[in-house]
């Protein structure tokens, strides 16, 4: 009797097993598990749960001690709580071999796409046609893409290398802009040009001032250029992009404009 049971156990813990890899393999292709497989592993479980309490049943005698029934919901109770076990580690495994990169696409061919990234090259073939490539949320064809886009690849690591199954294309550059803050005087105003000289320097810095720009007094009220006053020390932020700066805010470290006296 004993053997029967183990032996029915087992086969059951192999099918359940089974079951949680197919799940395990939908969840990997999918960067966003949805509900609906949610609800399946969940569902899983539950089924495994419920059949390896009839199991027990079935191939155990019935006994009047209470003291059998209690064995025997305490190793109902453990299968439970392995196979549950096995399931999350199985999940967190398929969730660690999934990797990305952006970069800037260097050359293009028919078999192959090369991305350029700050510290790595990654030579990515195209032979494979699961590799689904979109660009502002539309797939499309290796032609529609262009030296000089720049890319998300998404995939899973095998062998030490990012085997790619996503490509997100993007006309504009991915590369995240520097931001630039510091505290200067104010030395002239031209038209749209603005120069300060940083604290403990003496070659002003110029910038092109835009409608984006926010310029605001010590208490942060709005200001407009003209109330902007020389020797004057501001807080300037500025963002950096391939050897282009924008002028992103202007801040009096004084209070220019007396309220009271408006």
């Amino acid at each position: 009797m004993i053997s029967a049971r183990r032996l029915l156990l087992t086969s059951l813990i192999l099918g359940i097993l089974t079951s949680s890899a197919v799940l395990s393999v939908q969840a990997q292709t999918t960067d966003t598990p949805s509900d609906k497989l949610k609800a399946s592993i969940s569902n899983t479980v539950q089924q495994a749960s419920t059949a390896l309490e009839d199991a027990i049943d079935s191939v155990t005698s019935p006994s009047p001690t209470s003291e059998a029934t209690d064995s025997s919901d305490i190793s109902t109770q453990e299968i439970k709580k392995r196979i549950e076990k096995a399931l999350i580690e199985e999940k967190l495994n398929s969730k660690s071999n999934r990797k990305g990169y952006v970069g800037e696409i260097t050359r293009i061919t028919d078999d192959t796409l090369t991305i350029q990234t700050i510290d790595k090259t990654h030579i990515i073939p195209l032979a494979d046609t699961d590799i689904v490539i979109t660009k502002k949320n539309s797939r499309i064809a290796v032609g529609d893409i262009a030296v000089g886009n720049w890319a998300i690849v998404l995939g899973e690591l095998q062998d030490d290398q990012v085997q790619a199954k996503r490509i997100i294309v993007s006309e504009g550059s991915l590369r995240p802009r520097s931001q630039k803050v510091f505290i200067g005087s104010l030395v002239s105003i031209t038209g749209q040009k603005i120069a300060f000289t940083r604290r403990g320097e003496n070659t002003p810095t110029e910038f092109t001032l835009s409608k984006t720009t926010s310029i605001e007094d010590a208490d942060g009220t709005t200001l407009t250029q003209k109330k902007l006053e020389d020797e004057v020390n501001y807080l300037v932020i500025a963002l950096e992009e391939d050897n282009k700066t924008e002028l992103v805010a202007i801040r009096s470290m004084v209070q220019l404009v007396d309220k009271e006296s408006e």
